[in-house]
């Protein structure tokens, strides 16, 4: 069963879920509980990445796919797909982004607000 702790970063607390995907049935209603509000309010791409940053995480490409990091250890949390949504989808809501891609790996990209 994975831990869950209370991390504190610099724009205030925030929940720091374990590394991985393969989250408990508790766990993963706490992932999905913290992001996917700030998915579902947000209007525009740069006022999804504020609301992100604020609760200490920021979105990425990473192998083709659109995923949420850890602010400060820039680790995966979850992809978008996990949280229900993916960048189809938010690109018809929130417009076409603006995404610089990375030639140190492959498939991909950092989001420019």
């Amino acid at each position: 069963m994975a831990e869950v702790s209370e991390q504190f970063h610099p724009q205030g607390a925030a929940f720091a879920p374990p590394i991985t995907e393969d989250y408990d049935s508790e766990t993963a209603a706490l992932v999905r509980a913290c992001l996917c509000p700030l998915f579902d309010a947000a209007t525009g791409w740069k006022e999804l990445c504020e609301r992100l940053a604020r609760r200490g995480f920021f979105i990425a490409i990473r192998e083709g796919r659109l995923v949420v990091l850890d602010v400060n250890s820039r680790q995966q949390i979850c992809t978008a797909r996990y949280l229900g949504t993916n960048l189809r989808d938010l690109s018809a809501r929130l417009g076409r982004p603006m995404i610089v891609a990375r030639r140190d790996r492959v498939a991909a990209g950092e989001f420019l607000v």
